[in-house]
């Protein structure tokens, strides 16, 4: 029979941890006049802004739930009890081994997610810009007709910077409207408010009345679900705004995503890992983990270990003579090596093959407990 092989957790963690998780105070040791002196280098302080971006999100690492039950039933089928810094370091070093469970600071807040891409927005304003800019082709048909609405003659008007097309000024009564559409059909990636601080203003007669002569074209929207409805690009805004029965988006107050997803999300910039306490949360989650699956947590000098199997006393009544043999050669020699223990078991007609497989027998049922070094003591 083959020997059950011990869970190979350094293979689960080759690669390298991504976010630094560790103490921001490093203590570095300097030698002056012939003695080392402890020195402590504190990191800048963050501006304000950036504080209020990291206070703005809850992050707390889950493990991922295929690995962690992948790691646990291999655990469960060799019975070998494991410290629990060794299955946490599985996790930690490896930001891919991890799901991360975002949620906002702050009360009643939620993430937008567009339904056409999947696209996370911590603002519904900049999702609606997303939608409008990029996504109303999925919903609407477009069609190219030409505006009868003509300008009023103004005393000056305003340039796109952009562009360098005129638009009306801001005292025009249709100024929203013309603007946004001018935006939307020019793709300029500029949020409103932004955009018409930048326009400048015109006074040449001659450059304005050439504009106001010229033929102007809109365009005209019809829903692809066939409603007999128009659209303008104000009423497509206002329709995404609504999002009657979700139908351009859906709201969530957490996000379950892996360390990529977070890297893409728009508002990445805001997730600074380093300032969570990542370690802890982590740790703790594991435990929940290893306790929902059925597994107990035990002290031993001072360390914490996961196991599966249960303690039970030895009762030499329904032992066979080879068990009671190991548990008495255990008991005088507690974290007995498994190989120390082959050797010093010396019965006729006895294999090597045959005090093994007792020896796993008295560790599954919970006479004796291994450990992943192959050491071996008493439950």
């Amino acid at each position: 029979m083959k020997k059950e092989s011990l869970v190979n957790l350094d293979a689960l963690k080759e690669l390298e941890m991504g976010p630094n998780w560790e103490n921001d105070n490093k203590i570095k040791e300097e030698q002056k006049n012939g003695t080392k002196k402890q020195r402590i280098k504190r990191r800048k302080e963050y501006t304000p802004k950036t504080k209020n971006d990291q206070n703005k999100f809850f992050i707390n690492p889950l493990p991922n739930f295929e690995i962690i039950t992948e790691l646990l039933n291999k655990i469960r089928k060799v019975a070998i009890t494991y410290e629990m810094n060794e299955i946490f370091d599985v996790f930690v070093k490896d930001k891919n081994k991890l799901r991360y469970k975002v949620s906002w600071q702050q009360e009643d807040k939620n993430f937008y997610i567009t339904k056409f891409d999947k696209q996370i927005f911590d603002k519904k304003e900049t999702l609606i810009s997303y939608v409008t800019k990029y996504q109303i082709g999925e919903f609407f048909e477009k069609e190219v007709i030409e505006d009868d609405n003509k300008l009023p003659n103004f005393d000056n008007m305003l340039k796109c910077p952009k562009t360098n097309q005129l638009l009306p000024p801001k005292s025009y009564h249709d100024f929203e409207r013309y603007v946004f559409e001018h935006i939307h059909e020019n793709n300029i990636v500029m949020d409103f408010e932004k955009y018409c601080k930048k326009l400048e203003t015109i006074k040449n007669t001659n450059e304005i009345s050439d504009f106001q002569n010229k033929k102007k074209l809109k365009h005209r929207f019809t829903k692809r679900n066939k409603v007999n409805k128009s659209y303008s690009l104000m009423d497509i805004k206002k329709d995404i705004s609504e999002n009657k029965s979700a139908f351009y988006f859906y709201e969530q107050d957490t996000l379950k995503l892996n360390y990529e997803q977070i890297q893409s999300l728009k508002f990445n910039v805001e997730i600074n890992f380093s300032k969570i306490d990542i370690k802890n949360l982590l740790y703790k989650n594991i435990i929940i983990a290893l306790k929902q699956s059925g597994f107990h947590l035990i002290k031993i000098n001072k360390k914490t270990y996961a196991t599966w199997m249960k303690n039970k006393i030895c009762d030499f009544d329904v032992l066979s003579e080879l068990s009671k043999k190991i548990i008495i050669q255990v008991k005088r020699h507690p974290l007995t090596k498994k190989k120390t223990l082959l050797e010093t078991i010396n019965e006729i007609n006895t294999t090597k093959e045959t005090v093994l497989l007792e020896i796993k027998f008295l560790v599954k049922e919970g006479y004796l407990r291994e450990f992943s070094d192959s050491s071996i003591i008493i439950a």
